[in-house]
């Protein structure tokens, strides 16, 4: 058997050297509850009481004995309950050479790695070797409010039922060991601690081992328990209790470091997974980027491709318009008769408007296939000068058009409407070789209307012109297919006749023209139906 070190034997006697609560009374001061205070904490008020949590249905249902048990011990200060002196009088056990090294030998196999099975086969040790009934570590904690208190983190024997339980630190029997910083010895600690009286089986004498690491930083406690009042404990359990607490510190120590191992190993883990995750979503965006790429390459393809097709189309129907026109001038030259000769030259000047619409589309650069008609106007305006060459000396034709752009749908009933109008107005207004104007306006409204207005100052007209011709009946087509309304107006006195197409303005779309020649006018377009 190991013989107690001269550091515990010379504590021991000097402790033996004067009242044991003496030294202990001046270094250490507790706030002992009152026994009132503890049964009021026990009947349902919180706070950090082991019983609080314990208590077992065959405690609670001795109050006359937990009641006798307080008359016959009463309440003390904690010092008064330490006699760690008398351990020095007290005869050391037989040592059991054999026994013990076969313990030991079985301590030095054990791994406290801090699962409840290794805590609970040290603690097994540790009561076998003391021969005590219950042995525990209690451990120092921090609440969320910066209060300490004690934890009985895991004990082995007859007090196994209270484990998990808690005290606040200075009412603890292990914060009183803490502070005295050496191994104590008390003999019935529920006289200063009542809330350990409704501990069963009470506790009569229980050894303390502080628990520090390498810095000073105090950790806990491990202790062992009597609960027969024959048992005591000697010299060479504080041996024994000392040398279990070296050992549980260094167990603790390697416990804390395996705990940060795993923190971080856990930590590299999750970084990891992170990256790798990273990784995969990198590659997934890097894929839908590579497809999304390659979509619209292949859609710029086909719009490129669409619009080439869409200009040949232009360009062809352009080229067939003009061989029909070209044909239709041919056998006017040849006509003799009046009305025949006339009625080819208005099917040929039709065709040359839908022929300069289709040239506009496919030599403008415009995706979507709109046309402006400002332009288309003038190009009108050129081939009605040219067609009435002889009366262009007295015949003015004016034409004033907003920069507006329209779709194909829209712009070839209105160029036609506005060719219907300026041709009649060429053959009919002005008689007699008689001179005048022809004005052609084109404009939005703030209301975004579109109002297409002709007027001449020539004979005019006294009643409305004639439906039945072919002309007129193309006109008010046309109208009726752009959702306008149709006017002719002529006054009686001053000459003239004002013809009106307005179209609703709910068709209306007023949107900026970006061309490299009016970079910054602002035109309508109509919507399509």
């Amino acid at each position: 058997m190991t013989s107690l070190s001269p550091s515990s034997a010379n504590r021991l006697t000097r402790q033996c050297a004067r009242p044991n609560s003496t030294r202990l009374g001046e270094q250490v001061r507790y706030s002992v509850q009152s026994t009132e205070q503890q049964h009021n904490m026990n009947a349902g008020q919180t706070g950090k009481f082991i019983l609080d949590r314990t208590a077992t249905p065959e405690m609670t249902a001795r109050p006359h004995a937990m009641k006798q048990l307080l008359r016959t011990f009463p309440e003390v200060p904690p010092a008064d309950v330490l006699i760690t002196s008398a351990l020095t009088k007290r005869p050391r056990r037989p040592s059991s050479l054999q026994a013990e090294a076969a313990v030991y030998s079985e301590l030095a196999r054990l791994r406290v790695d801090g699962t409840e099975e290794s805590m609970a086969s040290f603690l097994e040790v540790t009561r076998r070797l003391s021969g005590a009934g219950s042995a525990g570590i209690s451990m120092l904690r921090t609440d969320e409010s910066g209060n300490a208190y004690i934890r009985w983190e895991s004990i082995s024997g007859a007090l196994a039922a209270h484990e998990g339980g808690e005290a606040p630190r200075n009412s603890s029997p292990c914060g009183l060991c803490i502070d005295a910083a050496e191994t104590v010895l008390m003999w019935r600690p529920e006289r200063a601690y009542r809330h350990l009286s409704l501990a069963l089986p009470p506790i009569i004498e229980k050894l303390i081992a502080p628990l520090y690491d390498s810095n000073g930083t105090a950790l806990g406690t491990l202790w062992v328990a009597h609960h027969d009042s024959r048992s005591g404990f000697c010299l060479n359990d504080v041996e024994v209790i000392e040398q279990l607490a070296i050992q549980l510190i260094r167990q603790l120590k390697l416990r804390q470091a395996a705990s940060e191992h795993r923190n971080v190993l856990a930590a590299l883990a999750w970084h990891r997974d992170t990256q790798l995750s990273l990784t995969q979503e990198l590659v997934q965006e890097r894929s839908a980027r590579a497809r999304a790429e390659a979509s619209e390459k292949s859609l710029r393809e086909a719009l490129v491709f669409k619009e080439a097709a869409t200009y040949e189309a232009h360009h062809r129907v352009k080229n067939s318009l003009q061989i029909a026109a070209s044909l239709l001038s041919m056998h006017v030259r040849t006509a003799t008769v009046t009305e025949v000769r006339a009625a080819l030259q208005e099917a040929q000047a039709r065709l040359q408007v839908l022929a300069q619409v289709h040239e506009l589309l496919y030599r403008g650069n415009n995706s979507a296939q709109e046309i402006l008609m400002s332009t288309l106007l003038e190009s009108i305006g050129d081939g009605l000068r040219n067609s009435f060459a002889e009366r262009s000396a007295q015949i003015v034709l004016n034409i004033a058009a907003e920069p507006i752009l329209l779709g194909a749908d829209r712009a070839i009933p209105l160029a036609l409407v506005a060719n219907e109008i300026m041709t009649n107005a060429y053959k009919h207004a002005f008689p007699d070789e008689a001179s005048g104007e022809i004005a052609v306006r084109l404009v939005s409204t703030p209301e975004n209307t579109l109002i297409l207005q002709i007027a001449d100052d020539g004979v005019g007209i006294h009643s409305p012109p004639d439906s039945a011709t072919l002309g007129v009946r193309l006109v008010h087509l046309f109208a009726k297919q752009l959702h306008g309304e149709l006017s002719f107006t002529s006054t009686s006195g001053p000459r003239g006749t004002t013809v009106t197409l307005d179209m609703p303005r709910e068709l209306i779309v007023v949107v900026p023209l970006i061309t490299q020649s009016h970079p910054s006018l602002q035109v309508a377009a109509v919507a399509a139906d």
